[in-house]
């Protein structure tokens, strides 16, 4: 308190002193206490301004000179001109509520600077005193950029969606746990439900019965690994009709690089899978028919080889003992018998190769052996056409491992065509080792082939003359059988001709040369 002493003029008055000192204390106090204060607004990122009760800029710190693009020029500005026109109603009134003692919540608005840029901010106001006056304290965060971040996937999400419903596909979005979140349009009419009863889960109740747990086991695996997949199953149509779809769903990611789920595009394959099922049984029933035939066949061959067997027995003894001017006879019912006998068997295997029941006999045979015995087989019929038959034999054992039947119907029947086709001349056999196969030449000096006929030589009952023209009697198959046996043993069979000059059929068969005991003594045959 002050003292009611008159002061010595000379030496001061005490308490006087100790009330000055005390007052220039609390000033300097407030002054440093308001320096303070100022320091700490003008380092806040956000902007902080004071403006008086008509809204006009008292202070304004650093952030916010930054923000509004000014400078000091700024206090003494309405803060409601940097407002946006079409918010500006709305500020002056949350000031005059603000002046009445009301308390308002954070509100979004837009700025517009001094360089014409639009902010979005966030701002909060109270009421308070600037250096004694009444004023408003605000405090304004910009969030322009996570505003326009935040547009920007609405926008996305608002084009993926109008994308999505006008695609003629199911498509859908489903979350991290498993959850559906989108269905598009496709989906809803596909279903006849709701948006919201989908989400709810209704769209599970509409997959098949039998398709609802493997479509789950499918489902729930590949999203415990993250991994894309394809699934298919029946879901009930709107009409109570169940449709085969088949679902691709690919793994989707947030902004961070984690997974957030899958999108979904299904398509409607009923008719694709009816196909594949009548498909399926058609092949069954083909299948079924290829053993039907090929066992008709059997039966077939079989019936007509036992007796054909016994006439060609009969025929070699009446060639003993029949009169010479009859022989020929004999001959002729021979040779007839023999190419009926090659004809059924070409028959019977092209309908096992068809069923698949073609056996292969796996014991290894000698080629030279092989051989040999093939030219014994044909000689009657190249000496009763006055030919010349040639065997070159390999000089070394050439040993294949299996197909010794096949390998043998097969010469059979090259021979059998070389001498139908070979009016005068010679037929050659020939067996020649190579690296890893042996090639088995059959050359005659026939008709040979025509070149625009020979694409098709060994093409099912392809004959070069057909009709009237007909010269040469056959089924047309024995080529086409030949190939396919040897194919089935890994091997082949090439042909070259010229017409008028000959053939010549090379059977390229997997074999193994080496020297043995049992090599071939004599190394050709001539007839």
């Amino acid at each position: 308190m002050y003292s009611t002493a008159e002061p010595d003029p000379d030496r001061g008055d005490p308490a006087f002193e100790r009330n000055v000192n005390e007052a220039e204390s609390v000033q300097t106090t407030g002054f440093e206490a308001e320096a303070m204060y100022h320091n700490l607004l003008e380092l806040l990122p956000d902007t902080v301004v004071f403006t008086d009760i008509r809204g006009r800029l008292l202070y304004v710190n650093e952030a916010g000179m930054r923000l509004l693009g000014g400078d000091a020029g700024l206090i003494g500005q309405s803060l409601w001109d940097f407002v946006h026109p079409e918010g500006r109603a709305s500020a002056q009134e949350r000031s005059r509520r603000l002046l009445r003692g009301e308390r308002l919540d954070l509100v979004e608005e837009t700025l517009v600077s001094r360089d014409g840029r639009e902010l979005y901010v966030e701002s909060s106001s109270i009421p308070m005193q600037y250096r004694g006056r009444p004023a408003i304290l605000t405090t304004i965060r910009d969030v322009t950029a996570r505003k326009k971040a935040h547009e920007e996937v609405d926008r996305r999400e608002r084009r993926f969606q109008e994308i999505a419903d006008t695609a003629p596909v199911l498509i859908g979005m489903s979350e991290s746990d498993g959850s559906f979140s989108f269905f598009n349009e496709s989906w809803l009419t596909f279903s006849g439900a709701t948006d919201e009863n989908l989400l709810e889960g209704q769209w599970w109740n509409d997959i098949h019965p039998h398709d609802r747990e493997p479509f789950i086991l499918v489902y729930h695996a590949a999203l415990d690994r993250r991994e894309p997949f394809t699934v298919e199953w029946r879901m009930r149509r709107s009409d109570g009709r169940y449709r085969w779809l088949l679902g691709t769903a690919v793994p989707r990611y947030g902004a961070s690089g984690s997974f957030s789920g899958y999108i979904w595009s299904c398509v409607d394959i009923t008719e694709r899978k009816e196909g594949e099922i009548e498909l399926l049984g058609a092949r069954n029933r083909a299948e079924e028919m290829a053993r039907l035939k090929s066992a008709v066949l059997t039966n077939v061959t079989h019936e007509v080889r036992t007796p054909l067997t016994v006439i060609l027995g009969f025929t070699s003894m009446l060639r003993q003992g029949v009169r010479p001017e009859y022989k020929r006879f004999v001959h002729v019912i021979e040779r007839s018998g023999k190419r009926l006998l090659l004809m059924l068997d070409s028959i019977l295997d092209l309908a096992q190769l068809e069923a698949g029941a073609l056996e292969v006999d796996e014991a290894p045979f000698d080629i030279n052996d092989a051989v040999h015995n093939a030219a014994e087989a044909a000689r009657p019929l190249i000496e009763e056409k006055g030919l010349t038959l040639e065997v070159r034999f390999a000089e070394e054992r050439v040993t294949a491992q299996q197909g010794h039947r096949i390998l043998s119907r097969v010469l059979d029947y090259l021979l059998d065509n070389a001498v139908k086709f070979t009016d005068r001349g010679s037929v050659e056999l020939a067996v020649e080792p190579e690296k890893d196969h042996v090639r088995i030449v059959v050359r005659d000096t026939g008709v040979g082939i025509d070149p625009a006929f020979l694409p098709r030589v060994f093409e099912e009952f392809s004959q070069e003359s057909t009709g009237l023209e007909r010269t040469y009697q056959g089924s047309g198959i024995g080529l086409t059988v030949s190939r396919r046996l040897l194919e089935r043993l890994g091997g082949d069979i090439q042909v070259t001709s010229r017409k008028g000059e000959g053939s010549e059929f090379a059977i390229i068969y997997p074999a193994v040369a080496g020297r043995s005991e049992r090599s071939v003594q004599q190394p050709s045959i001539h007839v």
